[in-house]
């Protein structure tokens, strides 16, 4: 008999002989007599827990054809698989995802459970008797890149999945049961093709409830898998505040809350003003009715002391027949003037540096703590800043902002409005100059004088440098040898004749033609010329002609001879 005292067992007692732990289990035994008082004592100190062997044992999918195969899957009167996954993979784009999947190569009997859908994973078996499907359809997303716990159970009596707090079954037929025979490995990631994988964590695997050690596997480095759960937005690679979407093989940036666009929200949004263009936005009637909190952000170059970066108006009049606004405008000394009203007092703040040199300089205008601290950053000068006392008759609300004006408004002359290019404009979540440039204009924003059109303000965007290339490893497929075509002898012989015959003619036209040539135009001394044919037998011209044609008289002349 085992006897324990618990009550005498102290968690605050000195822990004793610490060079034999961890202590997985302790065993006590009763040796002594019936009647003897003698009890023992085993006190247990602090315990230090430094993580869980199950839940620590996780592993990272980066590639949809990577695997690991472990023992077939025994369920010769029941059978059990468990394990935890979490994933942000795109079903709509990529298809349905295998997690795990056994099969048999004769019989066709199979166990498969399938991510189908963002809500939907299905788990497929066969028995022998043609493909079951037990379904589970969620109310809320599986890809949403938290955990969820996945169990299957097949048995005599039924097949069924539980998901999280999810469970569905199939009962099975008695009469033609059979126990499922596997013959292929367990594969884990994708089908034992390498297909459809899936990418994502996965830890706790068990399997009957025995723990695979797939974090041990994977640090044997196994193509496309790596030990712990390790994503691709941990390097945060989306910049300027853009949200990083984990794809596990890859990943997207989501720029919407940022005045950047681009893969990585890095290309610049801007455009070049003339002093006449005024850009407009008005915001929506059921946008931003009043802030305590704003930040605002402009980047800009220039040359010209003179024009309003951004102006911010309000709609709403109050008792003393003002509107609340904010106005962040370049200075007569080339610095640029922050001067605002919401409704206690007038602040107006001159950065005194002179940025009027052509470069690129970035201000944001920051209100925190509900309104009481005010902090003016220019590049990477120090920042200013100052904090408004609050008291109840102080109102700190910037009350039913309703416009924005870019470069001038409707009072500032045309030749006075901001003249150079300008970028990141933002008014807390609000962007107008990159819903002037959407693919359809946001209806919002307008503009007059010249014409503007996006540019980068002389930025170019950041790239990273392409990731390394990930091989496959060796897969068992067969390259065929084609043997090569073999000619027969005779035929071999009979083309050589033909083609050797066929050069030998071709040869001697060639020699004949050349002769023919030569003998044509190579003869020796003679010529051709318009000289009468009878001239080389002629004593004169006269008998030159007479002998060369036939047709010309025999006439004769009288010769005189002087005396």
């Amino acid at each position: 008999m085992i006897s324990v005292d618990w009550s005498e067992i102290s968690t605050d007692a000195e822990r004793k002989k610490e060079e034999y732990l961890p202590v997985l289990r302790v065993e006590f035994g009763d040796t002594g007599a019936g009647q003897a008082q003698q009890y023992g004592r085993y006190q247990v100190g602090k315990l230090l827990c430094e993580g869980d062997l199950l839940y620590d044992n996780v592993i990272t999918f980066r590639k949809a054809d990577a695997i690991i195969s472990v023992p077939k899957f025994e369920a010769k009167i029941a059978g059990d698989i468990r394990f935890q996954f979490k994933t942000g993979f795109d079903s709509s784009t990529f298809g349905s995802a295998i997690m795990v999947q056994n099969v048999d190569y004769e019989d066709g009997d199979l166990i498969e459970i399938r991510l189908q859908a963002p809500r939907e994973i299905a788990f497929r078996y066969s028995v022998g008797r043609g493909t079951n499907i037990v379904t589970i359809r969620s109310p809320y997303d599986f890809n949403d890149n938290e955990w969820h716990t996945v169990q299957i159970e097949i048995n005599r009596q039924e097949a069924r999945m539980t998901v999280d707090d999810l469970s569905a079954s199939n009962p099975e037929d008695q009469t033609t049961f059979r126990h499922i025979r596997l013959t292929s490995n367990l594969t884990i990631g994708a089908s034992v093709t390498n297909r459809n994988g899936f990418v994502g964590c996965i830890r706790a695997f068990q399997v009957n409830g025995e723990m695979i050690d797939l974090k041990y596997l994977a640090m044997r480095g196994l193509y496309g898998i790596s030990p712990g759960c390790v994503g691709k937005c941990q390097s945060n690679p989306c910049l300027n505040g853009g949200r990083c979407n984990e794809r596990w093989s890859t990943y997207d940036c989501d720029c919407t809350f940022t005045p950047f666009r681009g893969p990585i929200c890095s290309t610049e949004i801007g455009t070049r003003l003339e002093a006449n263009t005024m850009i407009k936005y008005i915001f929506p009637t059921e946008g931003v009715t009043a802030t305590e909190e704003e930040t605002i952000r402009v980047l800009f170059s220039t040359y010209k002391k003179q024009g309003i970066l951004m102006q911010l108006q309000s709609d709403k009049i109050d008792e003393k027949g003002m509107i609340d606004y904010f106005t962040m405008e370049m200075n007569n000394n080339g610095g640029v003037r922050v001067k605002f009203n919401y409704g206690f007092d007038t602040f107006e703040y001159n950065v005194p540096y002179d940025l009027t040199n052509g470069q690129d300089h970035e201000i944001i205008v920051t209100r925190r703590e509900y309104g009481k601290r005010l902090i003016v950053a220019v590049d990477n000068y120090e920042p200013f800043e100052t904090v408004f006392p609050q008291t109840q008759q102080i109102d700190m609300q910037f009350d039913s902002p309703r416009r924005i004006y870019i470069g001038r408004n409707e009072t500032t002359p045309p030749e006075q409005g901001f003249s150079g290019c300008i970028a990141r404009l933002q008014f807390n979540r609000i962007f107008p100059l990159k819903y002037a440039f959407l693919e359809e204009r946001d209806p919002n924003i307008t503009w007059t004088g010249s014409n503007i059109r996006e540019w980068s303000c002389g930025t170019e965007p950041v790239k990273y440098p392409p990731e390394p290339v990930e091989i496959p490893p060796d897969r068992n497929f067969t390259i065929i040898d084609i043997p090569r075509l073999s000619i027969h002898q005779s035929i071999y012989q009979r083309n050589l004749t033909i083609i050797g015959s066929m050069a030998t003619v071709l040869f001697v036209f060639i020699i004949a033609g050349i002769l023919f040539c030569y003998q044509k135009y190579s003869k020796s001394g003679e010529y051709k010329t318009k000289e009468d044919l009878g001239a080389d037998q002629a004593i004169d011209a006269d008998t030159a002609i007479i002998k060369g044609d036939s047709r010309h008289p025999a006439l004769t002349e009288n010769k005189g001879w002087l005396n």
